[in-house]
């Protein structure tokens, strides 16, 4: 089970960690790592080509904790919820970007802020995520999940802060997939890593639609050939938010990725907006029951059975 703690305090995760304890599952600590989010709107809010929006760090209607406004200048592209929505710069004022919606679409609270020309990333854990994964280590968690990683160097750091504050029982370090930089070092986050995870919303902010399924063949291929579980997340069955039943080019979309080998996959939005989370998760296990006896399946993945960290 996957806590993204982007969206949790330590207090709010606190009250999940015991009844989480006493149930036969892994939990997996998704880290916020160095990313920027929008704290409004309170509720979904429908965002229309031509929109004007102001986010800022203090009386904007849109908070967000992004420190870097002097490097902004106008007509930069701006991101917003993993590219759902684009909007360009139009000026500054103090800290507060003033941007124009040009590809609407609906916002969500906490929504991710991305600014593609600005690509630099800071090489050490942030506080917030030493302070989660010393939580993590209390709590007896299986798996840590570093986030927005752009080269080896904070796979490195990251486990030796692990490392010395988790004694004996060490958590998986799990490494996201989600930047184009991540893509460029892959060969070397997965020697590093102990589980890797595809965070495809992430990285459509960095690549594009067609790009992505190509990256995630060579990202499964090459774990296979370390023998390395890997994980795909983020839109695998997103009708599922919605619906009573997925599309079939989502059907088709997961079991070409078990395939190709993945170990397993990851739910996001399909249990966290669906009214009836557990129907998803029904759905997704019948696909893979499916898929597994499939014996053109057996065929394709028997090199990858049992890996350390694998589903059975």
């Amino acid at each position: 089970m996957r806590l993204n703690a982007s969206h949790f305090g330590i207090r709010d995760l606190e009250t999940v960690a015991a009844p989480l304890a006493a149930l036969p599952v892994k939990v997996m600590l998704d880290l916020p790592g160095n990313e920027y989010r929008i704290s409004g709107p309170e509720s979904y809010l429908v965002l229309e080509k031509g929109d004007v929006i102001r986010i800022g760090n203090h009386d904007s209607k849109y908070v967000t904790d992004f420190d870097a406004w002097s490097s902004l200048e106008p007509g930069m592209q701006a991101l917003l919820q993993d590219r759902g929505i684009e909007a360009r710069v139009e000026g500054m004022q103090d800290n507060t970007a003033i941007l124009k919606i040009i590809r609407g679409g609906t916002l969500r609270p906490k929504a991710h802020l991305h600014f593609p020309a600005l690509q630099g990333t800071p090489d050490d854990l942030s506080e917030k995520d030493k302070e989660l994964i010393r939580f993590a280590v209390r709590n007896g968690f299986a798996q840590i999940v570093l986030s927005h990683i752009r080269h080896p160097g904070q796979v490195v750091k990251a486990r030796r802060f692990l490392e010395s504050v988790a004694g004996t029982t060490v958590p998986e370090l799990v490494v996201k997939i989600e930047t184009m930089d991540a893509v460029k070092h892959m060969d070397a986050l997965i020697g590093l890593a102990d589980v890797l995870l595809l965070g495809r919303g992430d990285l459509s902010a960095e690549a594009a639609p067609w790009e992505i399924p190509a990256i995630q063949r060579r990202l499964i291929a090459q774990c296979r050939v370390q023998s390395k579980p890997v994980y795909i997340a983020t839109k695998v069955l997103p009708s599922l938010a919605g619906s009573d039943a997925p599309t079939r080019a989502e059907v088709s979309d997961l079991a070409t990725t078990l395939l190709d080998g993945a170990t397993g996959i990851t739910l996001t939005d399909e249990t966290v907006l669906s009214d009836d989370p557990a129907k998803a998760i029904e759905w997704c296990k019948t696909i893979i029951d499916g898929v597994l006896k499939a014996p053109l399946h057996d065929r394709l993945t028997k090199p990858c059975q049992n890996l350390p960290g694998s589903v059975p």
